[in-house]
């Protein structure tokens, strides 16, 4: 059964502070619920964890902690608070009393991401939180490994978490949220993901390594936490998806071992036991400072002031300082103890983040932290990017950006450009290095298309910048399929509508997948304002030759109780619907299904061969569905060779299609009766090729043959 305090509070954190005991260890903590919805900070111990002392109560209403350590009589904890719907938003820094539980001090954090969980390392005197990477209100997401600044409750970022993998329910490969921290006594991160993953954790990069196999106790995305007792036993406050267990890990394996109910079902975050603090440790260094070298823009010039006393005030020897870069493991300098300052020469292009800690003969000091931009940076994009079309050939033209997306330095002088094409999703580059603010290009390919500029300096790649649309619209051929799609001829159907209001008429989109028969499609929406629709949706040119001719496509309804008009015609100038003359289909008040259903139209006669248009011309009485459109195809129905003049001819025998032509065979295709292609190939300009169908089955085809003198051989064919 569910808890009910988790209908209620949807995914709230409990903290549960620990003292030492001399032989079985108390944790203390906050309740965030169990199935008496009770909530506030408690204590148990570790052979009576299924029964909690109420140490100060609070309600559902309260800033909940999500995250929180003790050190040296103080709680250090972050909090959310939740709305009315079960989310739950970051609230604050909060530092209590952690005997009394009274606030001593607490800044709004309001603004900030989520923490997950806490803990002190009493090997470096460092304070770690996992913190979101990104604003979430819902399930955990992925974290960073971050330093906790104890005054300001700020948080420096060490790294990323994320990498980790796990297998979700469905056996599919996702991210995995780390959801507990806790550090042993030798100053190593431990962590479990959501996925049953028990990880250690680099404390310089964040990168999260899994110990042994997958377990197989279950875990939810909630928060929870866990944390080492004096003798060195970890133990986890664990969320299950309908309880709450009480658990030790064993950190050699990962493997966990179920103790029992923690409470009453309780939710914990934040588990830890109260540790005496030796304060014969540095203070920090003070005064820490980073700044970029003027010429060499990949050193950076750090500065310190060393602290003469330790924590507990008494005066201390420095012996070393170690200065370490996050997202580097080891210490990038260990310097002797009279140090003030160093010089970083392989600054990455980016932020920075070093850390600087003191140490005495017997301990490390607690560290200092600070953050700079170094290198090269990401340039602006360029400007005034401007694009035009004559005939097929494409010009391009910008202007040089002048600024950096974070202020750092970009060698202005000696930019170089990457211009990528694109088609629907396809993009590919075209130029790469140019340093001219200028392209050009010829296009022999029919679409719509786009292009990309970035700017790089320094190997720095900046923003990119994409054009407005062109379009080569080209000559289609007999058979002839369209879905409509952004990377097809779909952009180069035209929409001429004659409603007032604009959000009315044709439009060709993707829609809703629940909307989608393949992929794009075209819409009529007709609206309710009572007009008859006058709107045109029309192809690009289509070359036809005299024959006969069949068309297909499928068309849907936005409702079941709406009724469609609409006409198909053929013609020939775009700009002029009066030379939409032939009418090759006529439909007035027809209940289209709400599903895709295929719409055969009457075959039609083409008397002149040239390039013709289908229009579909809407004329509904107003109504608020709308009228679908997808995977039209046209294709001959004329007997022989569609009339075209060629030495040679297409023969069938069974299964085979045979295809000869004194000019020589080139490239194939076969085509279903709804235009989509089945098989293509080249016989390189033989004299006669034969095509075998036999893995299409009995049927209906189209055979399409470019032969070695540019001339296109197309027929019906049977196929037994």
């Amino acid at each position: 059964m569910k808890r009910l305090y988790m209908m209620a509070v949807a995914a709230l954190c409990s903290l549960f502070l620990c003292s030492v005991s001399n032989a079985v260890p108390t944790f203390y903590g906050y309740q965030m619920g169990d199935k008496g919805l009770k909530f506030g900070f408690v204590s148990f111990t570790a052979d009576s964890f299924s029964e909690f002392t109420m140490l100060k109560t609070t309600n559902i209403y309260y800033e909940h902690l999500s995250a929180g350590e003790y050190l040296d009589g103080r709680l250090y904890a972050y909090t959310v608070e939740p709305d009315d719907f079960g989310a739950m938003y970051s609230a604050s820094f909060v530092v209590y009393d952690a005997e009394t539980f009274e606030i001593l001090d607490e800044i709004d954090r309001k603004d900030g991401v989520r923490v997950v969980d806490m803990t002190y390392d009493y090997s470096t005197n460092t304070m770690y939180a996992l913190a979101e990477e990104e604003y979430n209100t819902e399930a955990i997401g992925i974290t960073n490994l971050c330093v906790v600044d104890l005054e300001t409750g700020g948080l420096t970022v060490v790294g990323s978490t994320g990498g980790l993998k796990g297998v979700d329910g469905y056996g599919h490969e996702v991210d995995a949220a780390l959801v507990t921290l806790a550090a042993d006594a030798a100053g190593n991160l431990y962590a479990m993901s959501e996925y049953r993953q028990f990880c250690k954790l680099d404390k310089f990069t964040g990168k999260a390594t899994q110990i042994g196999e997958t377990h197989k106790l279950a875990v939810t995305n909630q928060f929870q936490s866990m944390t080492f007792a004096d003798d060195g036993t970890l133990y986890w406050a664990q969320q299950h998806p309908d309880y709450g267990w009480f658990t030790t890990i064993d950190t050699q394996t990962g493997e966990p071992t179920k103790l029992g109910t923690l409470g009453n079902d309780a939710q914990v975050t934040a588990l830890f036991v109260k540790k005496d603090l030796d304060k014969a440790f540095p203070k920090a260094v003070t005064g820490l400072s980073a700044k970029v070298d003027e010429t060499a823009h990949n050193t950076v010039h750090l500065t310190w002031t060393l602290p003469s006393t330790d924590y507990a005030g008494q005066p201390v020897t420095v012996k070393t300082v170690k200065v370490y870069r996050f997202g580097v493991s080891e210490p990038i300098a260990e310097l002797a103890g009279m140090a003030t300052s160093y010089d970083d020469e392989n600054a990455d292009n980016g932020y920075n983040t070093y850390l600087v800690a003191a140490e005495s003969e017997t301990a490390t000091g607690t560290p200092a932290t600070v953050r700079v931009f170094a290198g090269y940076d990401k340039l602006r994009a360029v400007g005034n990017i401007a694009i035009s079309l004559d005939g097929d050939a494409v010009s391009l033209t910008w202007t040089a950006p002048t600024a950096t997306v974070n202020g750092g330095y970009a060698d202005f002088d000696n930019i170089t450009y990457n211009v990528y094409r694109n088609k629907g999703e396809e993009s590919v580059i075209v130029a790469e290095g140019i340093t001219e603010c200028k392209f050009g290009e010829t296009l022999s390919t029919p679409g719509a298309y786009t292009y990309t500029v970035e700017p790089v300096s320094g190997g720095v790649v900046g923003e990119g910048a994409t054009s407005d649309e062109v379009k080569i619209v080209g000559v289609a051929s007999i058979p002839y399929s369209t879905g409509f799609e952004d990377d097809g001829d779909g952009p180069l159907w035209t929409v001429i509508n004659n409603h007032d209001n604009a959000s009315y008429g044709w439009s060709v989109l993707a829609g809703y997948a629940y909307q989608q028969l393949d992929g794009s499609f075209a819409q009529l929406k007709t609206g309710g304002s009572g007009d008859t629709g006058r709107d045109w949706l029309i192809s690009p040119p289509i070359h036809f030759e005299p024959g006969t001719y069949k068309m297909t496509y499928y068309a849907g309804n936005g409702t079941s109780i709406d009724k469609h008009s609409w006409e198909v015609k053929l013609g020939t100038d775009v700009a002029d619907v009066s030379s939409f003359t032939l009418s090759i289909g006529r439909h007035e008040d027809v209940s289209v299904s709400t599903d895709w259903e295929l719409v055969n139209e009457t075959e039609f006669s083409v008397a002149e061969a040239g390039d013709y248009r289908v229009g579909f011309y809407g004329f509904s009485q107003s109504t608020y569905a709308s009228f679908k459109l997808d995977n039209l195809s046209i294709v001959s129905t004329s007997s022989g060779i569609n009339d075209v003049a060629v030495d040679g001819g297409i023969t069938v025998s069974g299964d085979v299609v045979t295809v000869s032509a004194a000019a020589g065979v080139g490239s194939w295709q076969v085509f279903n009766l709804q235009g989509q292609a089945l098989l293509q190939g080249d016989a390189c300009g033989v004299g006669s090729a034969d095509i075998g169908l036999g893995s299409l089955g009995s049927g209906v085809y189209v055979v399409k043959v470019t032969l070695g003198d540019g001339k296109i051989l197309a027929s019906k064919v049977v196929c037994r």
